[in-house]
Order: C-alpha cells, then structure tokens, then sequence
C-alpha cells in the first residue's frame, strides 16, 4: 500500500477547511521549534491556528477596526476580553517577576478601554440585553492595550489564563464594528491605577461576561449524564477554554483555602505549569509518578510537614493520564491523603475523558477540555475504566501515545518522513504528529532536563491517532521508522570512527 502525500498547505488547517478551526499542518521538526519561537515568517503563513496561542484571523481583525475605535497608540497592540477581571490580571500579570526584564511593561503604558458592539447573531434564548443605544444584544468587551516591543508581557494573559474572546464571537462582532457601530465608554484607566473588578463599569448586575443558552444547557446535561454519579447540569461549569477552567478554578481555591501552594504532580501542560508557578501560593511539584517513583510517600511526608508547620495546601493537581507521557497516578491511595490532610483533589482527565475512566468517585474537581476527543494509557489507568454503556459500549485507552529514540537524529528522520498531519492539536479526526517536548522545552536548556527528569524527553514524538484506516497508518508509520532505522546505523557507524581515530 503506498503512503498517502499530505498535500494541505502550510499553515492551513487538517481538511475540511473550515472558519474557525484549530488546527495546523506546520510540517518539519525545526518548524515546529519555530512555532514556538513565534517566528514571524512562519506564523505570517498560518491560515488557522489554536485559539489561545494569541489574537488570530477574526479575532486579529476585530482588535484592528477597535485599534482605530479606541485611537490607541500606533505603538500598541490590542487584546480583547468578556469579563471585567481582565484589568487586573492583565495589570498583575504585566508587572511580574516571572517576566523577563525586557517584557515588563510599565504600568502607564498599560492601557485598559471598555466598548460595547451589538451582535445580532447571540443566542436568542440567552439573556442578553439592549440598550438605549443599541436595539440588538450588546456584548460588552474590556480592552487591554500593550507596547508592542513587550508583547509577552501581556499576551501571556491571552495564552495562560485562556479567557480571550473566541474567533466566532469576533466575527459575530465585526461588521458592527466596522461600520462604525461600537461605542466606547468614558471609562479609561491605566496599570497605575486601581482597576479591581468592582471598579469597572459593567452592564448591570450580574451581566459580567456572556450570557448562556439553550445549547450551553444542552451540552452541560449530556456531560452530566456521561459523568454519572448524580451529576446535575448545574455541576457543570462552562468555560471558553480548558486554560480558562483551570485558571478561574485555581483563583478561587486560591481564595477559598487562603492562597496555599498547589502540589502538581507529574508531567502537565505548560500552560498549566505556569498558572501554578505564577499564583500566590506557589508550586510543589513531585516529577516521578510512576509505581517505583514512590511519590505518594513523598506527598504524604509534605503534607505531613505543612500541617505542623501550621501551613495549608491549597489543592492537588495531576493529569490522569499526563500529556504527553502517559503516566497515571495511584488515585485511591492519593484520595486517602488527600482526606487525612482535608486537600481537594483536581484532575485533568482531558487525555482520558470521562467517556473512557470513572474518576469521580476518588475526586473533587474533574477539567476536561471538550475540544479533545481522546485517551490514553499508563499505569493506573485499567482501574478506572468505565464499564460499557449504551452510549459507550467499548471505552477503551484511545488514541495518544508517544514513541521515543534513542536520539534526537533519528527521531528527527523518523519524524520529517513520518507522511501524517504536523502540529500540536490532540483528538483530531485525523492523525497528528508533533515533537512536544522539544519543541516547547527545547529553548530552555534547564527546564528541558527537569521533565527529563521524570520521563518526558525530548527525543519522544507525540502521536493523536486518527480516524484513517489501520493498514494505512501501519504503513505510513513503517515506512517513516525506516528511515529512522537508517539514520540510526549511520549514527552507530559514525560513532564507531570517531571512537577508533580516538
């Protein structure tokens, strides 16, 4: 069987070709190092791309027409927000120690507006409002302004916390906008000034953010009904990101458990890591979670230590399984600790879904990011298979695994002939290759040989199986490993001259 040419062009989305979708082919393992880089010739070519990674297509245009709206400085970009706590964590975030000096940015050059465009397209059963100026439903956006030279500085709001608006939302927007439309509020402040969520000015009580409808009802009573255990629509909570669940879910342990550290434990998203790093209480983090790693004795030294040194932990957080290596923590002896010590237990079941485990009963908090479609495997995850259902009737390990080298050179030339989609999406319907690890850690020599540490190295490619026929994909994987088994024996060869000139 010949392997199947992938012909979608750079940049441009997994077929069908569609508005708004997520995904990108970005082949080759060095443009995938760029992606992370945001090198401006390749991200110039991206006709798509995931949302969080910053103000794209719709969203991009929206934010030009309100640039000129809002007569912002030629100096400054723009990014676009639905709550009004947008201020303060843009303001907080900017200022950080954790940014680099040369993306700080000063507080009077942190720009904070308010604009309010119709958008006939809502949800005629949510409840959204018109006002004397705007017979239509009106969105209310918080805009934060930024010196483009110091874009990380407040673009890492965007891309950690997850709560800017959506490309469909932009493109609902954008012709009121254009046409002149939006009316900008008196309101205007600056990061110098005290912009607390009481202080900003919103719709009315109750109206911060957008409003929810019978499709959101929907999809809350189908995820409750696949939960199980009592669940109720009004357990599930929504977000517009599964970033945006964790950080909204972390503030308010944060406040609820009196800004304690997080425990994290194994491998997680980076983004993740950076909400934990970055919050007021800090991080502890166990890297090693495997059966022989003997972390839950570690945990429950560290517990242990905190609660007689008068100190409480703020919650527990662990993917189950852990992108991307898999590894699942023991979860019943994990839940028994976490009950001595009276800590919450989080869990990010976005590999596994609870399609595929049961995990409620051993947590407190599960986050699923619903734009995944996937599970995975490891240690302890059979335990917590679901058993078959009508809906369901074969839940299974699903489609994510990762195959490592024994170098980075030929994981590289397994990698560029690996004839598959390239690019950093999971649970996909068709399959998607990336080399996560090095690609987001390949930068940060320190930060890269920390998850090695504990299993995630950067000569692992990560693999989303897809929904193509089996013979096809065994051939395209044999054929790729082909290569990499030559430059493997190369390698070896190599090596071998050099040892005997020496």
């Amino acid at each position: 069987m010949p392997v199947k040419v992938i012909a979608t062009e750079l940049g441009h989305s997994l077929p069908p070709e569609a508005p708004h979708n997520i995904t990108f082919h970005i082949p080759g393992w060095e443009t995938a190092k760029a992606l992370r880089r945001s090198e401006p010739e390749l991200m110039s070519k991206l006709a798509s791309i995931y949302p969080r990674f910053g103000p794209w297509c719709e969203v991009r245009q929206l934010c030009t027409v309100l640039h000129t709206t809002l007569a912002l400085p030629a100096t400054h970009g723009l990014i676009l927000f639905v709550h009004p706590d947008a201020f303060a964590a843009a303001q907080h975030y900017a200022a950080a120690r954790f940014r680099k000096p040369d993306h700080r940015i000063a507080p009077a050059d942190l720009l904070f507006r308010i604009v309010d465009i119709p958008c006939p397209d809502a949800d005629a059963d949510a409840d959204a409002d018109a006002d004397a100026d705007h017979q239509e439903p009106v969105v209310r956006l918080y805009a934060v302004a930024y010196p483009l030279a110091a874009g990380p500085g407040a673009v890492g709001v965007w891309q950690n916390h997850g709560t800017g608006i959506s490309s469909r939302l932009a493109a609902a927007l954008l012709p009121a906008a254009t046409r002149g439309g939006a009316r900008v509020l008196a309101y205007a402040a600056d990061g110098r000034g005290d912009v607390a969520v009481d202080k900003v000015p919103v719709r009315g009580p109750g109206t911060a953010g957008l409003p929810t409808g019978a499709a959101h009802l929907a999809l809350r009573e189908r995820i409750a009904g696949l939960v199980g255990h009592g669940v109720a629509a009004g357990d599930v909570w929504l977000f517009p990101t599964g970033m945006a669940a964790i950080w909204r879910l972390h503030r308010a342990l944060m406040v609820t458990r009196e800004a304690g550290p997080v425990v994290v434990l194994g491998s997680v998203f980076h983004n993740s890591w950076n909400v934990f790093e970055e919050g007021l209480g800090g991080m502890k983090h166990f890297g090693r979670c495997d059966p022989d790693s003997g972390v839950m004795e570690g945990l429950g030294r560290y517990l242990e230590g905190e609660k007689q040194a008068g100190r409480r932990v703020a919650y527990v957080f662990a993917e189950f399984p852990s992108n991307p290596i898999l590894a699942s923590v023991d979860l019943p002896r994990l839940r028994e600790l976490a009950d001595k010590y009276d800590v919450p237990v989080v869990i990010d079941d976005t590999i596994g879904s609870f399609c595929n485990i049961d995990i409620l009963p051993v947590v407190d908090v599960i986050i699923t990011s619903i734009t995944k479609s996937l599970s995975g495997y490891a240690n302890h995850y059979r335990a917590h298979l679901r058993r078959p259902t009508p809906a369901f009737p074969s839940p299974g390990y699903g489609c994510l695994l990762a195959i490592e080298f024994t170098s980075l050179r030929t994981a590289k030339a397994f990698y560029n002939h690996l004839s598959v989609y390239h690019g950093p999406h999971l649970g996909a319907h068709h399959t998607l290759a990336f080399p996560f690890n090095d690609a987001i850690y390949g930068t940060d020599p320190a930060a890269a040989a920390y998850i090695a540490s504990f299993g995630a190295r950067p000569e692992q490619v990560r693999v989303s199986v897809g929904l193509e026929d089996e013979e096809e994909l065994v051939e395209t994987f044999r054929v790729a490993l082909g290569f990499a088994e030559v430059e493997k024996r190369l390698e070896e060869e190599e090596e071998g001259e050099t040892g005997r000139a020496e």
